[in-house]
């Protein structure tokens, strides 16, 4: 996933200067363009819904943070 990130502009990587068994990943400009761009539509999507889909979007969003790290973890 980051492999594909970072071959399309996204994110860049780095190693870590206080431990070289790390490496740092970080957005570029285009990553961070990205970022803008997206927090602007969902805020315009959040804009226009009610409290009750709000809430049920956001239940969505953790769940779906939580698989993806159980699957994560499992190397999937």
């Amino acid at each position: 996933m980051i492999d594909d990130l970072e071959k399309k502009g996204i994110v860049f990587r780095e190693n870590d200067p206080e431990d070289r068994r790390k490496v740092l990943i970080s957005l570029t400009d285009k990553g961070l363009e990205y970022c803008d761009y997206f927090d602007k539509v969902i805020n315009e999507i959040l804009a226009v819904m009610d409290q009750y889909d709000v809430e049920d979007y956001l239940r969505s969003l953790e769940t779906m943070v939580t698989i993806l790290k159980k699957t994560t973890h499992r190397g999937i």
